[in-house]
C-alpha cells in the first residue's frame, strides 16, 4: 500500500514522548495508518516481531486518522 511504517511508528512513538511537532509531521504523511489494509505484509517482515497491523489501528485510533 505503499505506507512508511517507519515513519508512521516513529512519528507516534515521538508524540507518546512529549514531541508536539510529531503529530503535525504524521498529519503531512502522503499514507498514514488509515490507509492499512491489515494484509500482514509488514508483519511478515519486521525484524522486530512488531504486529503491525494491530499497532497501525492503534495509531489511527491516536492521531484520528
Amino acid at each position: 500500500m505503499g505506507l512508511d511504517i517507519g515513519l508512521i511508528n516513529k512519528y507516534y512513538d515521538l508524540s507518546i514522548a512529549g514531541d508536539i511537532l510529531a503529530k503535525d509531521h504524521y498529519n503531512n504523511l502522503e499514507k498514514t495508518a488509515k490507509d492499512c489494509v491489515k494484509c500482514g505484509h509488514c508483519n511478515a517482515r519486521c525484524p522486530f516481531k512488531v504486529d503491525q497491523m494491530n499497532r497501525m489501528e492503534k495509531i489511527k485510533e491516536y492521531f484520528g486518522k
